[in-house]
């Protein structure tokens, strides 16, 4: 049970928590499998439950409602509507806790956003459950003005037995606030049931527990021990032992202190996940099964719902609490997304689903809660059966057939492909490397390894490559690579004819802030030279609205570095901005510049680039529809995006087409994907253009996760188009379509011989 458990006693202890990997944890069978029967449905996204006896559970629903139902009748009813409620995206009523002494002490606790000046904030409310009337009525507010966003805000609420009341609240797309003391974001607070602030948090007058969170949303205690669990970006969600005054990395790390990163959690004193997983699952409520029940097994076990993984984790933990001896997934048949998990005095198991919220993608009154029913007999822990796609070896469009070539395999993370003027395909790796491939014969060429190249275990590394529009009469390759756990730079090589290799020649941005992952990038030529430059916002969410900053923005620069002198901003190689992770870029023949990012949870963008205009991240995504939203939008000038994914599908390469060869994909963006709705959902996406280029006239899909992770797309000269996977990161461990050929090469010809005496796109614009 949430609440109602004893003793609390934090260890003052900083020190590293001990890290335990997924293939090191004992995959036994003791843990029994269940199955699920309805308690209630016709539900809008509940979030948080919580037992109030007699056979009744207690529940938030996002939308506002606070209800009741009863087990035995199944009966629902609603006992209070909160007024004010600012409901977006993620925002609305969040967290519920009962009093510790609850019926005795009748204070119920909600946290849930509202509008102050058209900004959103979060607050806690204590209410009082008045039994003769059978509804909760307001007694007063707790805390108030927590600044929040439509994402990213957290919201749980845990009230311990010795009578303290902790909220989780998120970083609202400002990373840097997670390590901010002074801010309350990025953190997990601890009040007393009034709302002052303990005498012995670690920081006087302070609120603040424990910081350097993400998301936080779950919360749960067990032994005494706090625990929690924060959403990661794409990877690395996290499942922590929470400490007093503990620093958990975010964004300086996610996931565990190891390899290159452990000399940082050392110096900074950063506390290491139990557990982390990629790809992500979403984590959301926890709960701790104290006592034999209905899954005897499962004693002494934390309980995990999670979103995206659409499971229940079942970790069975160590005495210390230090370490997990089991993990066991569940109900992954059910197809749900599970919001919340509650467990009873008596050990009976209860789950709430969260389908109809904007990710989940069906029907309000969708969402219900199920009570978990034990089924005789264990069940192993046995993979799941990997879903195959039938091989392809053809597209047919309405009068086109395209063959499909697999050109290169064995390839460590290709992430950028360019056409060169000997006819060949220039590309870069991950790992530093640059190489060329002559797509008729597939021999392969290294042509240059950085030396001095930062790569970790999530997208850190080599990123953008393009060759100089003269080039080889300009003999010059720029490159854009992180050097550094935290910087990246923008670097020109020289091209030796005679040898075939490249040298570095100079630096021509030395400093650009780098992360694991957020940094861009794509380089693209313009006709008059000058170079398009897109970078990520490395985690610092803030920059991208800050001109004086390069991260967050697409930057146009001469091959020398020079800032050209009708760049939007004097003295300023900032074109655009306002941008969180832009991975493809390109320009037309007529000069139309077009950018794809990735959103956070929602919202990936593509956009059409215009001079010196605001993209809105993070104070935007998406489109300027959000309350919240639509003041900042009118007083910046926001550019809206052309079409947003919502779930994100993390849009990577981007491409013109524009040649005979495959006449129904002329004027369209060819865009690429990382991830789709699911695991088998990457794609190759042709986005149809209006004549002017500024709308969309219809989208179609390809290519449905038949190759897994799409990094990039290339259009060459001739009216082939390639695409590189990008199966071997982390992020594509989980991918059922990894195979022991990953990395590949992708070649996709019309069928017919292909006209070449036209040249309509190519991603080297000449001048």
């Amino acid at each position: 049970m949430k609440r109602c458990l004893k003793g609390l006693a934090f260890p003052l202890s900083l020190a590293l928590l001990s890290l335990v990997c997924t293939s090191a944890i004992a995959q036994s069978s003791t843990l029994a499998a269940p199955s699920t029967k309805l308690i209630c449905g016709q539900l809008t996204i509940p979030w948080e439950m919580d037992w109030m006896g007699k056979d009744e559970i207690i529940f938030s629903e996002l939308s506002g409602q606070i209800r009741k139902v009863n087990i035995q009748t199944q009966q629902v009813k609603t006992l209070y509507k909160v007024p004010g409620l600012a409901c977006e995206l993620q925002a609305g009523l969040m967290g519920l806790a009962l009093h510790p002494d609850f019926p005795k002490n009748t204070s119920v606790f909600i946290a849930y956003t509202y509008y102050e000046a058209e900004r959103l904030f979060l607050k806690v409310d204590r209410l009082t459950y008045q039994s003769t009337m059978d509804n909760l009525q307001f007694d007063q507010t707790i805390v108030e003005k927590l600044a929040a966003s439509s994402t990213n805000i957290g919201g749980r609420l845990l009230c311990s037995p010795s009578g303290y009341l902790f909220l989780s609240v998120g970083d609202r797309k400002f990373g840097d606030s997670a390590q901010d003391t002074l801010s309350p974001n990025g953190k997990i607070l601890r009040y007393r049931l009034d709302g002052s602030i303990p005498a012995d948090n670690p920081i006087p007058g302070n609120p603040l527990w424990a910081y350097g969170f993400r998301n936080p949303q779950g919360l749960t205690l067990m032994n005494g021990r706090l625990y929690g669990s924060d959403h990661g970006t794409f990877n690395n969600d996290e499942l922590n032992r929470i400490t007093k005054g503990a620093n958990y990395g975010w964004p300086l790390l996610s996931g565990p202190c190891e390899g290159e990163f452990q000399a940082l959690c050392t110096f900074k004193n950063l506390s290491a996940p139990l557990q982390s997983w990629t790809p992500t699952i979403a984590p959301s409520g926890m709960a701790h099964y104290a006592k034999a029940g209905t899954f005897p097994s499962w004693e002494n076990s934390l309980l995990m719902a999670s979103l995206k993984g659409q499971k229940l984790k079942v970790l069975r933990l160590s005495k210390n609490g230090n370490d997990i001896l089991e993990e066991k997934d569940f109900l992954s048949d059910m197809h749900n997304r599970i919001r919340d998990v509650l467990v009873s005095p008596e050990g009976r198991v209860f789950i709430c689903t969260s389908n109809s919220d904007m990710y989940g993608g069906q029907a309000d009154g969708s969402d219900k809660i199920l009570e978990l029913v034990a089924e005789s007999g264990d069940t192993d822990l046995a993979d799941e059966d990997a879903t195959t796609i039938p091989p392809t070896d053809e597209i047919r469009l309405d009068s086109t057939v395209l063959e499909i070539r697999v050109l290169a395999k064995n390839l460590r993370l290709p992430w950028d492909m360019v056409w060169g003027p000997d006819n060949h395909l220039w590309f870069s790796e991950r790992g530093g490397a640059i190489r060329k491939m002559d797509p008729e014969s597939g021999r392969m060429r290294l042509v240059y390894q950085a030396e001095d190249v930062f790569e970790s275990k999530d997208n850190s590394g080599m990123h953008a490559f393009a060759l100089h529009p003269d080039f080889p009469n300009t003999p010059y390759g720029y490159v854009h690579y992180t050097n550094e756990n935290y910087n990246s730079k923008l670097v020109r090589l020289r091209y030796d004819l005679q040898q075939e290799t490249f040298q570095e020649d100079s630096t021509i941005l030395p400093i650009i802030l780098g992360h694991v992952t957020h940094n861009g990038s794509r380089l693209q030529f313009a006709k008059d030279g000058s170079l398009f430059f897109c970078v990520g916002d490395a985690y610092k969410g803030r920059h991208a609205q800050k001109i004086k900053k390069l991260n967050g923005k697409i930057l146009r620069i001469w091959p020398d570095g020079r800032i050209p002198a009708d760049n939007p901003f004097e003295n300023n190689p900032v074109w655009s901005y306002g941008h969180r992770n832009p991975q493809g870029m390109v320009l037309t023949e007529d000069g139309r510049l077009y950018a794809s990012e990735h959103g956070a949870s929602n919202d990936d963008e593509l956009n059409l680039i215009t001079k010196g205009r605001n993209y809105g991240w993070p104070e935007v995504e998406g489109w300027c529809d959000l309350p919240s939203e639509k003041y900042f939008c009118s007083e910046h000038n926001i550019a809206q995006p052309l079409i947003t994914w919502t779930p994100t599908q993390a849009p990577a390469g981007l491409d013109y087409y524009d040649h005979p060869a495959i006449p129904e994909w002329r004027n369209s963006l060819l865009q690429v994907f990382l991830k789709g709705e699911s695991l088998l959902g990457a794609r190759l996406k042709q986005v149809k253009l209006n004549e002017a280029g500024d709308r969309i006239a219809y989208y179609k899909d390809f290519l449905n996760g038949t190759f897994g992770r799409l990094r990039d797309v290339l259009v060459a000269p001739d009216g082939r188009v390639f695409l590189c996977t990008s199966n071997r990161e982390t992020n594509g461990n989980g991918s059922v379509l990894r195979t022991a050929e990953d990395d590949r090469i992708i070649e996709l010809r019309a069928a017919s011989p292909l006209p070449s005496n036209k040249i309509i796109s190519t991603k080297i614009n000449k001048p």
